[in-house]
């Protein structure tokens, strides 16, 4: 499914948070990374232990040029991604952190 389907389901389930993590998901796949972004830390604010939304959070900002918020994201996230032994989001999480370190 494309955003535009995910958002209209949405529409409907607001507080949905599986719903609105597959909008935020399908945004962050169609490259739209300061919208993906925002929905992504609309979930993170409403459930702080949601670590792959941390995840993709990070991935988003990093994408959109933020490189401080993403920096900040992956320092929230990994330490939960880490407690919870979440295997994809600390790949995730860890690959962001490795392209902040190695770009200037």
């Amino acid at each position: 499914m494309n955003s535009s389907e995910w958002r209209a389901l949405l529409e409907d389930e607001p507080d949905n948070e599986l719903l609105r993590f597959s909008f935020a998901k399908a945004l962050l796949d169609e490259r739209a990374y300061a919208l993906a972004a925002s929905e992504f830390r609309r979930l993170v604010a409403a459930t702080p232990d949601y670590v792959i939304a941390w995840a993709f959070l990070a991935r988003a900002l990093l994408e959109s040029g933020d490189r401080d918020a993403a920096r900040e994201a992956v320092e929230k996230g990994l330490p939960l991604a880490l407690k919870f032994n979440h295997d994809v989001p600390i790949e995730e999480l860890e690959s962001v952190l490795e392209e902040l370190n190695s770009e200037f």
